[in-house]
Formats: structure tokens, sequence, C-alpha cells
């Protein structure tokens, strides 16, 4: 039987898993999907693994309270930090140089070196967070108006700019890898937007369906202009963000020329185009009737990989080429 899942979070380079039950803690490596570290303990209500370290940022939910956010190191099993809050920790991230904390309306952010307070932020008691993988910028809802997100220097911690994104308020957030753009689901979860993180303009909007249906999790392709994204209701959509991006990515003379290259070329000739919406390319179906958890593509593979919590790991192929129905290729119940 699979345990219960209180929080799951890949790392920064999307190679490990890390899984909080009600159990214990495990940390899960994604290719091939293997268990590498796992400790019985009191329930696990949030982990974050900073890279590919044992700094873990960790909040149980006994015998102290989930007030209570803990600094380990988990390999040597020692308690480095113990930070209290007047609220329960509802979300955490590590940088080299920062740590963000999340409570119900308030985002401290902190010099990880000393843990000295750099500032604090003032956000909806619902609040939405995503952070950028090349530690550029934190983006969250707005305190004042619904459906707009604060883009946040990661290392001021000071608001760069109000984004407009859509008319009710936001659900989900994900920046692309190199930090470029964003992408955004509102509560009614038809439209995803995808908006440039320099300009703040609108640079596509992605159909997901007529239907009101809550998107849960978001995720961009790393190397390719592939957006995918997950509903409640346990459908993945899969969108083909740029046919030029990846023609030029196949046949670049340079192997050299990275993914944030060919992710630039494709703004330059769609931010000026009118807004129109993009329809699914590619979709899979997650075997549950109700789906909470997230998503991720594979760097390496036309995969895509879903937590669930559930429980369940499973692992989708997608054909870059034709699209189409995603046969699932791997199914795992995570270890108790």
């Amino acid at each position: 039987m699979a345990p219960i899942v209180l929080h799951c979070s890949w790392n920064q380079d999307q190679r490990f898993l890390s899984v909080g039950t009600e159990t214990g803690l495990q940390i899960y490596q994604c290719d091939p999907f293997t268990l590498r570290f796992s400790k019985e303990t009191y329930g696990v209500a949030l982990c974050e693994m900073l890279n590919q370290s044992s700094l873990v940022a960790l909040v149980q939910v006994s015998p102290a309270s989930t007030r209570l956010l803990k600094l380990v190191d988990i390999k040597k099993n020692v308690d480095l930090c113990n930070m209290f809050y007047p609220t329960p920790v509802l979300n955490a991230h590590l940088t080299i140089t920062r740590l963000v904390v999340v409570i119900k309306g308030t985002i401290y952010v902190y010099a990880l070196k000393n843990l000295n307070l750099i500032n604090t932020l003032a956000t909806i008691s619902s609040n939405k967070i995503a952070f950028s993988s090349n530690e550029s910028f934190i983006a969250y809802n707005s305190p004042q108006v619904p459906g707009h997100v604060y883009l946040t220097s990661l290392e001021t911690a000071m608001p760069i700019t109000l984004l407009y994104c859509h008319s009710s308020p936001v659900r989900c957030i994900e920046f692309h890898p190199d930090g470029h753009v964003i992408a955004t689901a509102s509560s009614k979860g038809t439209v995803i937007r995808i908006m440039s993180t320099s300009t703040g303009e609108k640079i596509l909007e992605l159909r997901r369906g007529y239907l009101p249906a809550s998107v849960v999790s978001i995720a961009f392709h790393p190397k390719e202009p592939f957006l995918a994204c997950a509903s409640e209701n346990g459908t993945i959509h899969i969108f083909k963000l740029s046919k030029q991006s990846i023609s030029e990515t196949n046949h670049s003379p340079d192997s050299s020329v990275s993914s944030s290259s060919n992710w630039s070329k494709f703004l330059k000739s769609n931010v000026t185009k009118p807004l129109e919406a993009v329809k699914e390319f590619a979709t899979a179906k997650i075997p549950e009737s109700s789906f909470s958890g997230k998503i991720v593509f594979c760097s390496s593979k036309p995969h895509v990989q879903v937590i669930s919590y559930s429980g369940q790991y499973y692992r989708f192929v997608v054909d870059f080429k034709h699209g189409g129905n995603c046969a699932m290729l791997e199914k795992y119940i995570l270890d108790e």
C-alpha cells in the first residue's frame, strides 16, 4: 500500500525527488527511479533539497509544530538550524545564496550563509509561488489585485514588476528554466498564459480546455520548446510552442548552442505577434479519478514524470515529432 504523501518536490536540476510522508522522508533518484535515502520519523509536511547536497529544509507535523522549519544535514543526521514562525510554514526554497520561507500572507527571504533576513514580502493567504531554476526570480500572487503576479529579484528580495496575468486569482505559476518567461493558470484553468519576465508582455495563450478545471502543475521542457500542464481531473496537456525552435535545435551547425539561445529566438519571433490560443499537441492520462501532485519533463529523454500525493510515481513517453496520446512507460508505488 502506498504511503500518504504530505509533500513532494524535485531538486533544482530535477534529478532527485524528495517526498515527505506520514512516516518519514524519502529521496529518489529519478533516472532510473531508485530510492536513495529513507528515514522513518514523524510526518514530514515539507522537504526541499539544495541541489544534490545533503542539506534539506524540513518541516515536520510533530513532535514540535509545522511552525518550525529545520535545516538538516541528512547525511550526518544533524539539525543545523531551527527557525520558528507565527503560523505554519507552507513552502520553502533553497539556493546557494538564499533561503526563502513562505507562511500565510508573508514571504521571508534570508541570506543562506548567515541566515540574516533580507526582506519580507506581503502576499495573499492562499499564495502560489514559483522559483526560477537559474536562481534569479521568485513570482507570487499580488496581495492587492487578484490575477496579478509580482516578479521579485531573489538577489535583492525587492519586487521588480507586477505582471497582469488573469482576471481571476492565479492558481499555478512556473518559470522556464532560463528565467526569460513565466507561465500562469487562473482558478478557471481554461488557459495557460506565457509572459516575458523582461517586458511583462503576454507572448502566448495555450488552450487547456473550455470547461473549468483546476491546473495543479505546470512544467517547461528544459531544452525543447514544450510546456505541459496537469489538471485536477488527471489529464496532462502538452503544448508545442514553436516549430521554428525545434528546427533550429535539430539542425544547428554549432552543437554548443544552448536551449536558452533557441528560446530567445522563439521570443524574438513571437513576442510581437497577436496573442492567439495554441491547442494541445499531446495528452496523457494519469490513472486517478482526482489528481493532486506535480509534473516535470525529463531533460535527457522525451518523458514526462509525475508524482502524485496518492503515493504513486508515473512516467509517460512523449512523441515530440507527432504528438498524440502518450503511453505510460513506468508506474512505481512509493516505498512505505
